[in-house]
């Protein structure tokens, strides 16, 4: 509860980074690293909504700035539940959305270009992270339409085939 309030206050946007990235490392269950029975992390599930719910915050008005570092903050804490703790519905949920920002060729008005393709390829880890295709190859395809994009920078590139070589076919 502290750490939302830090980042809907008035802090520097540093700190209001950091407090995201403190709920995004959130452990219902820690991981069991040695042993025979080793498992990755339980992500705690009020941490995966609220980083879900942070998707729909981005796109209210205010400082273009501060949203943006909280956006690709988000999409960092994402990627770890995406790997590791999302149910079902979030899973198809955060898919729609991932999606969507990967197809977004132009950069809303206010944004850099080049941390558009911040967004875009962020959007793109959350996808590799869940590992999944796609019902219909939807993410499959997205990816491989960031990766062929006319004008893609080579970063762009390389970050999409990075996120197709994580898909389970």
């Amino acid at each position: 509860d502290t750490m939302k309030q830090v980042i809907d206050g008035d802090f520097p946007p540093g700190v209001r980074v950091n407090a995201l990235l403190t709920i995004a490392m959130l452990n219902k269950e820690p991981p069991v690293e040695s042993g025979t029975n080793r498992r990755p992390p339980k992500p705690l599930p009020e941490a995966s909504e609220y980083l879900l719910s942070l998707l729909d915050a981005a796109n209210r008005p205010g400082d273009a700035s501060r949203q943006d570092a909280l956006f690709i903050t988000d999409l960092v804490g994402l990627v770890r539940h995406a790997k590791y703790g999302l149910n079902d519905q979030q899973r198809a949920e955060l898919t729609q959305k991932m999606l969507a920002i990967v197809a977004q060729q132009e950069p809303p008005s206010g944004r850099l270009p080049e941390v558009h393709v911040w967004f875009r390829t962020g959007a793109a880890d959350v996808l590799a992270a869940m590992s999944d295709p796609g019902s219909g190859s939807e993410v499959l395809g997205a990816l491989q339409a960031l990766f062929i994009e006319e004008g893609a920078s080579n970063d762009q590139r390389c970050w999409a085939a990075g996120a197709l070589a994580k898909l389970r076919y």
